[in-house]
């Protein structure tokens, strides 16, 4: 007996089937895309605040370099009690 001829019926569903699974691969890769955004703007956020802190680690050291050299002259200008 011949196979029975496939209906539109039958190549709707089928369709359907492959459409929903295109939809579904596309919403899988689109999930995968917005979590590798996130994990970039994650890392961006992680090097701008390395960054920051390297800046107020030099600026606090620079300070420390002024002070001490304000300290130096006022130390050698102080009179020698004895």
């Amino acid at each position: 007996m011949p196979p029975a001829p496939l209906t539109f019926k039958m190549l709707e569903q089928c369709n359907a089937g492959k459409f929903g699974d295109l939809l579904s691969r596309a919403r899988g890769d689109a999930m995968k895309v917005a979590a590798e955004k996130g994990l970039v703007k994650e890392k961006e956020s992680e090097k701008a605040e390395k960054e920051k802190e390297k800046a107020e680690k030099e600026a606090m050291l620079e300070r420390m370099a002024n002070i001490e050299s304000l300290l130096i002259v006022v130390t050698k200008n102080l009179p020698l009690s004895s």
